[in-house]
């Protein structure tokens, strides 16, 4: 296996011999094989240890680790992690929350120690795993691609070795590890299929590592072409900015099958494509929300921007020194030296009695607007200024009741601006 092994750094990760290396090594066979191997290929490593606090051999395995780190003189890192606490916190499983824990961990390592790669021994059998649970969650072709070999600092140069080869090369090498008490259980999915379908497959299938490589490089390579048209059709398309990515839904609905190309568009913002497919055929207004994005249906787009829409704000102002405290991009100032701009509103303050509300609209909410004869009702001057529904429910209102005394950064109501710019008034700036 050495010599296999060998070539495969020398192709696939030939940078390992002059970068600083971490490896996750968790007292296991896999990880004590992959650190063997690193020492026969003389590349230098540190070692990183996490202790989750979830099994009793745990303290006998961070000394044992410990131990071995010190005799090959592997510099060390060890820590201790409040993992039940931490899922409780964030509601996640104790897995998810101690993969969280562990990969948060060695990016601050990274950071602060300089490692250039983090590797970990997850290997073949993983690989077909972690291909098996996906295969009956519904993920599409990305999720059947496997895990991958590089994934920012992390790198998994095992991937392409069964659990039978590293388990042949520890015992031939006489290599001592510690074995974990939890994958002897059926309490988590990966061990049932670890136990009860890989045995069945092998015996039904014995030559399937090479025949499974070849299966996951063919479908890596049509992720690849896939996510290459899906990329030229949004660079052609779509309009993006810092805050917001626009889809065109005339462009989007010619795409033939819809399904297809809404999964492959939204999958990775969280968002199932039976669900925008319902929201491309409802009304503008209508949204979807994931853990991370916000997408929002309009007249002739879809609007993708990341987190949710705040909670409406509603805030009673008592006095202008208080509305300079707010964090909210207004600047309050009482002398004008230059013309109004557009994001200003210099006021009459003879003509404005505290408490005021600073808010988002409510139904009702109208103004004279400056510049213009009448009264309007907000909701119309936001129709004819062509709001979106996300701008509709973010526009901040400087208010008197129900009057509108300032749609802050954009119009101002007449009946409360200074008319004569030498007279004294309240200069407001709206800075975003």
């Amino acid at each position: 296996m050495l010599h296999d092994f060998e070539f495969h750094i020398r192709n696939q990760f030939p940078e390992l011999f002059h970068q600083k290396v971490l490896i996750a090594n968790s007292t296991g066979l896999d990880s004590m094989v992959l650190s063997h191997l690193l020492e026969s290929l003389e590349i230098p490593f540190s070692v990183a240890y996490c202790h989750f606090q979830l099994r009793t051999e745990a303290d006998q395995e961070a000394h044992f680790i410990a131990e071995w780190a010190t005799q090959q003189m592997h510099p060390f890192y060890s820590k201790r992690f409040e993992t039940k606490a931490y899922a409780q916190q964030y509601k996640l499983s104790i897995q998810m929350a101690a993969r969280e824990l562990r990969y948060q961990w060695f990016q601050t390592l990274a950071q602060q120690e300089g490692f250039e790669a983090v590797l970990t021994a997850h290997h073949l059998n993983d690989q077909l795993e972690t291909y098996l649970m996906h295969s009956f969650r519904g993920t599409g072709l990305k999720g059947l691609t496997g895990i991958p070999a590089v994934q920012g600092l992390v790198q998994r140069p095992l991937l392409p070795f069964t659990k039978a080869q590293l388990h042949a090369y520890a015992i031939e090498n006489k290599l001592a590890w510690c074995e974990d008490s939890s994958n002897a259980s059926d309490g988590y999915q990966r061990n049932r299929i670890r136990h009860h379908v890989i045995p069945a497959l092998e015996k039904e299938y014995p030559n399937w590592a090479a025949n499974f490589q070849k299966t996951l490089a063919w479908t890596q390579q049509e992720q690849e072409f896939v996510q290459a048209q899906i990329t030229a059709w949004e660079e052609k398309h779509c309009q993006e900015d810092e805050a917001l990515k626009r889809y065109p839904l005339s462009e989007l609905q010619d795409q033939s099958p819809l399904s297809f190309w809404v999964h492959h568009l939204f999958y990775n913002y969280g968002f199932d494509a039976k669900e925008v497919l319902k929201l491309i055929d409802s009304k503008p207004g209508k949204a979807l929300h994931s853990s991370t994005h916000r997408l929002q249906r309009e007249r002739t787009e879809l609007h993708l921007s990341a987190g949710a829409i705040p909670t409406p704000t509603s805030m009673t102002i008592t006095s202008w020194e208080q509305l300079t405290q707010l964090n909210t991009g207004i600047q309050v100032s009482d002398s004008l030296q230059e013309e109004v701009t557009a994001k200003q509103a210099y006021l009459d303050p003879a003509t404005i009695s505290f408490p005021l509300q600073l808010r988002t609209r409510q139904q009702g909410d109208y103004f004279y607007p400056s510049g213009m004869q009448g009264k309007k009702l907000v909701s119309k001057y936001f129709k004819d200024e062509k709001y979106s529904h996300q701008q509709k429910q973010q526009q901040l209102l400087l208010c008197k009741d129900a009057e509108v005394i300032w749609i802050v950064g954009k119009r101002c109501n007449r009946k409360y601006v200074q008319q004569a710019k030498s007279r004294e008034g309240v200069l407001l700036t709206f800075a975003e």
